[in-house]
């Protein structure tokens, strides 16, 4: 028969892989928490309003790549903020740093850490650039990605700047496939801009009269308005017009198109 376990041998328990950064230790501000409210000001000012703990994190390991995570930032989901407005404890965002590796680090290092994961943390805007609001009056957050992700040999082989303009040029090409029409116009000479929306329905006999009351309603009640907000939007321009949908964009396209090519 097998031994008994002995009662006084203590079963093994589950580590405890995060906790909270405390702001003040010793009446001073700790390290990550001045690296962080040294940063905001003075790169990331938008995140002023946002409400961000600091935790830290034991136990990450470098994945099959070699990759060691070093931070990684949370936006708080609803039920995050239902429980921090009941219990008194609310937060916007939550950012978890690598214990085991941060000692070894230099305070550059920890800076440019820090700094990278504000970079990650931004305002939800509007159309028009405000800040969104949810239906409790409280600022509305979202999680950016990289703008940037490339292999060392991609770098390497095509160059920095070549790669930082890669998605940029992707875009652009993805929106000139949209509106190739609309990309030679862009070309023709001639002022068209102060014409009324009107003109599109002589252009284009296919454009109704109600439709020209929605770029109305829209606030588009010139040319000039109606391309720049094509300029602005692209191919989705016409979710800023109520009623306009993707079908009912085109013959206004063309009719633009066909305006600006007369001019």
């Amino acid at each position: 028969m097998g031994r008994k376990k002995s009662k006084s041998v203590e079963e093994k328990r589950k580590a405890v892989k995060v906790r909270p950064i405390e702001r003040k230790h010793g009446g001073k501000v700790t390290g990550p928490y001045r690296i962080m409210e040294e940063l905001i000001p003075q790169h990331h000012p938008e995140l002023e309003p946002a409400k961000i703990i600091l935790l830290w994190r034991k136990g990450w390991k470098p994945d099959v790549d070699r990759f060691l995570q070093l931070a990684h930032p949370k936006k708080a989901s609803e039920l995050d903020r239902a429980i921090g407005s009941t219990f008194g404890d609310a937060y916007d965002f939550a950012v978890q740093l690598n214990e085991d590796a941060w000692p070894g680090l230099s305070d550059d290092k920890k800076r440019q850490i820090i700094d990278h994961a504000m970079c990650h943390l931004a305002p939800d805007l509007d159309r028009d650039g405000n800040q969104k609001l949810d239906a409790k009056e409280r600022r509305c957050w979202r999680l950016r990605k990289h703008p940037i992700q490339e292999f060392p040999e991609i770098l390497e082989r095509y160059g920095v700047e070549e790669c930082l303009g890669l998605n940029a040029t992707a875009l652009q090409a993805v929106e000139d496939a949209d509106r190739p029409l609309l990309k030679a116009a862009e070309q023709a000479a001639g002022d068209f801009r102060a014409r009324p929306v009107e003109a599109l329905a002589e252009a284009n006999p296919k454009i109704t009269t109600a439709q020209i009351a929605k770029l109305h309603l829209a606030g588009l009640d010139t040319l000039g308005e109606l391309a720049g907000l094509m300029e602005r939007e692209a191919t989705w321009w016409h979710k800023a017009v109520p009623g306009i949908g993707k079908d009912t964009a085109a013959p206004i396209e063309d009719a633009l198109v066909a305006i600006r090519g007369a001019s």
